[in-house]
C-alpha cells in the first residue's frame, strides 16, 4: 500500500569496534521508522571475545534514508 509508505524512512546505523590498535568488528543496523517515531531505542548485541578484551571503543553513526527506492521497497 502505497500511502503507508510515504511516512517511512530508513536509518541505517553504521558501527565499529576498535581495540589494540585497530578495528576489529563492524556492522550495520537498519530499522524502519515513521517521523514521529524519530525518538527511541534499539539494541546491538556484540560478543565479546579476547579480540576486543581488556578495552574496546564503540562508535556508530547514521544514515537517513527518504525515498522509497532507497528503502528497497
Amino acid at each position: 500500500n502505497g500511502g503507508t509508505l510515504l511516512g517511512l524512512k530508513k536509518l541505517s546505523f553504521y558501527y565499529l569496534i576498535m581495540a589494540k590498535g585497530g578495528i576489529v568488528r563492524t556492522g550495520t543496523h537498519g530499522l524502519l521508522v515513521k517521523q514521529e517515531d524519530m525518538k527511541g531505542h534499539f539494541s546491538i548485541s556484540i560478543p565479546v571475545k579476547s579480540d576486543i578484551a581488556p578495552v574496546a571503543r564503540f562508535t556508530t553513526c547514521y544514515q537517513k534514508r527518504t525515498s522509497l527506492a532507497s528503502l528497497g521497497l
